[in-house]
């Protein structure tokens, strides 16, 4: 048992001593990990406190950054509201309003130019319409006139024929009764039927022989025909027969030659002699064929020259013939003129008695009628004289019209050119003058063609108010350079349309560079300037003149240059001093005055908006001399007086134009009116005129008529009388008959000699061709003859060649052939000996034909003259009972037409009644018609002037609006409407302002909305931000806390652990220190240092351990 103990004891010390000695390891640990602690966890929190002890927190910061913010975002959202508000209450208030009451406004003005321009355009087409009617109307009332009147003056006409025909059929019938009755006339005409009845049966006898004459005549004609072509039949008959003799002849010949070359053949085969010989026969025929082709070429020729003497010989028969013809037409034209005299003479004796008859009333008539023109003269001579001098007025008051239709003609070009010609500015009025280089000028320096000058725009040189403004320019240099004290005696600069050319591009290629300065296009002198505003001359000029005056005359003075100024400062700070400005130099005043520069130009521009040189106004005038200058010589060169004039004219032309048409219409309606009048005037004294003029004409030709019937009945009696002796006292128509029967036998002596000679010359020349032919073909039979004889030797030599029993046989059957030929050749003879009897009988037939033919052609020739002489007896009387018949006759047409004609004139006097009435009726029509037209063109003019008037409203509705005086309601009612329109865009245009300003202020409302909306946002967003920065900031804040917390807790544990090691070391203490007594108490020993050091360690191992424990938890919260 106190084995057992020991042990234990033993184990309890060992125990205690290792437990000591932990707890002083344990312990010095401790140390360093509260060194460790005091530098990581105490001195931030020290840091922390300074920080304190500075500023505020990073919470408060952040929280004062959310009250800032939240502060902003609350202002931002008050002025949003704010300026929603406003825009609100103006846009519903104010802004929608006016802006309905504009869009109302403009309705109304739109409408009421709609409504004006509906009202002109349709009263514009109402009255064109009225017009066209009217001028419809009126056309038709003249036409109806016109053909009244035409009808009238027929009718007058017609009336006084028909009195002349009255007058003139009485005397006729009075003249046809005088010394003798009726009764007479009747029985003078039964005797002149019986002679006519027992000449008429002579006639007839002597026209039967003709007739029995004529048709043996026609029967030996036939007989004639008929032999003639037996004739010809024969002859041809006889003309084959030869040709077969001459076919048969030919054949036999060739059936000869043949049998002869044959022979030749044979006895060049047989006999080497005869061979040789035929070698020798080839040479001799080639000598022939060379003889036989020029014996052709002769024939040839003479072929040729008989060919020629057939057309001679043709046209021999033709001449024949054609005399003949012209016999014929003779001996017809005889015979006509033949019995047209048996017919003349019969008329002459009815004529000559009619016509003494017409002599006696014609002298009647005509000592009538003279006394009737000498007073129709006299009363014309009156009518001419008032005419004249009121054609004089109608003709002054006519040119005054054309003149002035042509001047007003020309103002309508003008005006409606007028825009065109202003917006082509000076190339307008270039044109005008016909100023061609000037146009070039500006051509070449066009937009068009790469340059600077926008012709006729309202901000270019060349529009016609700058240009207008640049001639201002030169007339203010010339007061400044004829008025210089330095360069006395100067003249005036002239001008030249082709320097204004040169001066307006050069300053528009200045204006639209984009540095201010010469342009250098031209080779002339020029001064420029520009500024912000428009210059008048005095603002231009104190600058080019005044100032650089001011300085030559200082530096003249001091005996300086321009260049001694230039290069000394001190010099240049003196004259500027002196002169009181800046502008040092001398080189535009000496340009202007100059006496070397004689001509000048000058542009001008001014737009509302700088050019790109910086410059809304741009001006320049350029110098030149003709005799040096490359652009201008002296034509075209004139004074500014005679240049601006000329500018003037046009361009007062050009902006005036309504008004001087106004002008020239007014004074054309006059002139019209005027013209009118004296047509009216005219046409009165004309028609008393033409009413006398008709009288004098009527009465005049009635004189005329009655003194040629006078003459032409005197001459016709002598005439006639003249004509009716010759007749009796002549042998005219026996000489004709003689004549023709003459004509017939030279007729007969062409048809039976002359033609049959011609054609016999022509037979003989045919044949003589036909022979000549004959011969050529003989000839060229010849030729051929040679050829082939040339040939057939030299085929005979060949043939003989080949052998004498070749030849023999060929030559049988020549010989035979010949033999056949021969018999053809005496038939073909036999029947041509037939055919030339058949023929020669032939002709001995034809010619006694021709005389039996020609033996009745003169007995018939023979009996037409017989016939003519009873034809002429027969004709006289026929023409004796013609005139008893017809002087019987016209006693009873006489009497017809004397009552027609008095019923016919009371007819045209009548219708001369009624055409009158009409015509004074047509007259009033048309006087209302024409006064009607004036009215319409009147109001027709008003409305197109109120027209042009709606269209200078539309294109200025606050501009000048012209009103015509009228009477016319319509026309007034334009105007009222063209009235509420102006006032509607006044209305408009007043509204239109205000809204302008509205708007503006709605605009700035919106603005302000949209930055107040913007600002709002812009706050709500900072906000956000800093919450959410006040967020992050707790989130970390609270996660710090929480580790805080678990860190306290560990604390707290940790003294709770030291509470209960202290307690339980107490415990333990407490424990061994009873053990120790008890076991003092049963060993008796003394308690030693070991055991407090034990006991002392096993309190020391309990805090130590929770030491590693607190150390441990806080190193990992730093991590």
């Amino acid at each position: 048992m106190k084995g057992k103990d020991s042990l234990m004891k033993k184990e309890k010390l060992l125990s205690s001593l290792a437990a000591t000695s932990l707890v002083l390891t344990q312990a010095g640990q401790l140390s360093v990990f509260a060194e460790e602690n005091n530098n990581s966890v105490i001195e931030p929190a020290t840091s922390e406190k300074e920080t304190t002890t500075i500023g505020k927190t990073e919470k408060e910061l952040l929280q004062e950054k959310i009250d800032e913010a939240q502060k902003k975002a609350d202002e931002a959202k008050e002025a949003e509201e704010k300026a929603q508000k406003d825009y609100d209450t103006y846009n519903e208030g104010t802004y929608v309003p006016t802006k309905a009451n504009v869009n109302a406004l403009k309705s109304n003005y739109d409408a009421s130019s709609l409504e004006a321009q509906k009202a002109i355009v349709s009263e514009l087409e109402k009255q064109v319409a009225n017009l066209e009617e009217n001028q419809k109307k009126l056309g038709q009332a003249n036409e109806q006139k016109k053909a009244l009147q035409t009808q009238l003056d027929e009718t007058t006409n017609a009336l006084a024929d028909a009195n002349s025909k009255l007058q003139e059929a009485q005397k006729k019938y009075d003249a046809l009764l005088s010394e003798t009755s009726e009764e007479e006339i009747s029985k003078d005409v039964e005797e002149k039927e019986k002679a006519l009845a027992e000449a008429q049966k002579e006639l007839e006898e002597a026209q039967t022989t003709v007739s029995i004459l004529a048709q043996q005549k026609a029967e030996t004609e036939a007989k004639v025909t008929e032999a003639t072509q037996n004739v010809e039949n024969a002859q041809k008959a006889y003309t084959e027969a030869q040709t077969s003799v001459n076919e048969a002849q030919k054949a036999l010949d060739t059936a000869v030659a043949n049998y002869n070359e044959k022979k030749a053949i044979y006895d060049g085969a047989s006999d080497p002699t005869i061979k040789a010989q035929y070698e020798a026969d080839i040479k001799n025929a080639e000598n022939e064929l060379v003889t036989a082709q020029t014996n052709l070429q002769v024939a040839l020729e003479n072929q040729t020259a008989k060919a020629n003497a057939v057309t001679s010989a043709e046209k021999s028969l033709s001449d024949v013939n054609q005399e003949i013809l012209n016999l014929d037409a003779q001996i017809a034209e005889k015979q006509k003129a033949l019995d047209m005299l048996n017919q003349t003479i019969n008329d002459a004796e009815t004529a000559l008695n009619e016509a003494k008859a017409q002599l006696e009333t014609a002298k009647a008539n005509q000592a009538s009628k003279d006394k009737e023109l000498e007073t129709a003269k006299a009363n014309l001579e009156k009518a001419k004289q008032d005419v004249t001098t009121q054609q004089s007025k109608v003709n002054e008051a006519q040119e005054a019209v054309i003149a002035q239709e042509k001047v007003v003609t020309q103002l309508r070009t003008d005006k409606e050119q007028a825009q065109a010609k202003i917006e082509q500015g000076s190339k307008g009025f270039f044109e005008a003058y016909g100023y061609t280089d000037a146009l070039k000028i500006l051509e070449a320096q066009s937009i068009a063609n790469g340059g600077s000058t926008n012709i006729g725009a309202e901000n270019d040189a060349t529009s016609l108010e700058n240009f207008k403004r640049a001639l201002s320019m030169v007339r203010y240099g010339n007061a400044l350079r004829t008025s210089d004290t330095n360069f006395t005696n100067l003249e005036d600069l002239k001008v030249n349309p082709t320097l204004f050319a040169i001066s307006q591009v050069q300053i528009n290629a200045t204006a639209n560079s984009d540095k201010f300065g010469h342009s250098k296009l031209y080779n002339v002198g020029e001064n420029i300037t520009a500024a912000s505003r428009p210059q008048n001359d005095k603002g231009l000029y104190e600058g080019w003149y005044d100032s650089e005056k001011q300085v030559y005359d200082y530096i003249t003075a001091k005996g300086w240059t321009i260049t001694d100024v230039n290069n000394d400062e001190n010099k240049f700070n003196e004259v500027m001093n002196a002169v009181g400005h800046g502008n040092i130099q001398v080189g535009h005043y000496l340009s202007l005055v100059n006496p070397d520069y004689t001509v000048s130009g000058a542009g001008y521009i001014y737009s509302k908006t700088p050019a790109p040189d910086g410059w809304r106004c741009n001006a320049g005038q350029v110098f030149d001399n003709p005799k040096y200058s490359s652009n201008i010589t002296d034509a075209n060169t004139m004074t500014i007086d005679e240049f601006e004039a000329q500018f003037n004219a046009y361009y007062n032309k050009l902006m005036n134009a309504d008004s001087i048409l106004k002008d020239g219409e007014l004074k054309l309606e006059s002139l019209k009116a005027e013209l009118e009048n004296q047509r009216r005037v005219l046409g009165t004294k004309t028609a008393a005129q033409t009413n006398a003029q008709t009288n004098v004409a009527t009465v005049q030709t009635q004189v005329t008529q009655a003194t040629n019937a006078t003459a032409r009945a005197e001459a016709n009696v002598a005439t006639k009388q003249a004509a009716f002796d010759k007749l009796c006292n002549d042998d005219t128509a026996l000489n004709m008959a003689k004549e023709i029967v003459d004509l017939k036998t030279q007729k007969t002596q062409l048809e039976t000699v002359d033609r049959a000679e011609a054609q016999k010359a022509l037979e003989n020349a045919q044949q003589e061709k036909k022979d000549a032919n004959q011969n050529v073909e003989n000839k060229k039979g010849i030729v051929n003859d040679a050829q082939a004889t040339l040939k057939k030797r030299k085929d005979i030599l060949d043939e003989a060649n080949k052998g004498i029993e070749t030849a023999k046989a060929n030559l049988d059957v020549a010989e035979k052939d010949v033999d056949a030929k021969s018999k053809a050749l005496g038939e073909a003879l036999k029947d041509e000996n037939t055919k030339k009897a058949l023929y020669d009988a032939s002709q001995k037939t034809l010619e006694t034909a021709k005389k039996v033919a020609q033996q009745k052609a003169d007995e018939l020739e023979t009996a037409k003259v017989e016939e003519a002489k009873k034809a002429s007896v027969a004709q006289a009387a026929k023409a004796s009972l013609e005139t008893a018949t017809l002087k019987q006759k016209s006693l009873k047409d006489l009497k017809t037409e004397i009552t027609s004609t008095q019923e016919q004139i009371g007819a045209y006097q009548k219708a001369i009644k009624d055409f009158s009435e009409a015509i004074a009726k047509l007259d009033e029509t048309i006087g209302q018609l024409e006064n009607e037209q004036a009215s319409i063109k009147d109001v027709k003019g008003q409305v197109e002037k109120a027209y042009e008037a709606y269209k200078k409203l539309c294109a200025d509705p606050t501009g000048f609006m012209d009103v015509v005086d009228s009477d016319n309601d319509v026309v007034l009612g334009l105007y009222s409407k063209m009235g509420s329109m102006r006032t509607a865009y006044e209305e408009y245009a007043t509204a239109l302002n205000v809204f302008l300003g509205v708007e503006a202020q709605w605009n700035a409302n919106k603005e302000q909305l949209e930055n107040t909306s913007r600002d709002y946002e812009t706050a709500k967003a900072e906000l956000d931000k800093a919450n959410k920065a006040l967020t992050s900031y707790l989130d970390k804040i609270k996660k710090e806390e929480e580790a805080k917390k678990a860190e306290e807790e560990a604390k707290k544990a940790e003294e709770e652990a030291k509470e209960k090691a202290q307690e339980e070391a107490k415990k333990a203490a407490e424990e061994a220190k009873k053990t120790q007594s008890e076991s003092q108490k049963k060993t008796g020993t003394v308690n030693t240092g070991t055991e407090t050091a034990l006991g002392f360690y096993a309190l020391s191992g309990v805090l130590g351990l929770a030491g590693v424990a607190f150390t441990g938890k806080h190193a990992r919260k730093e991590d």
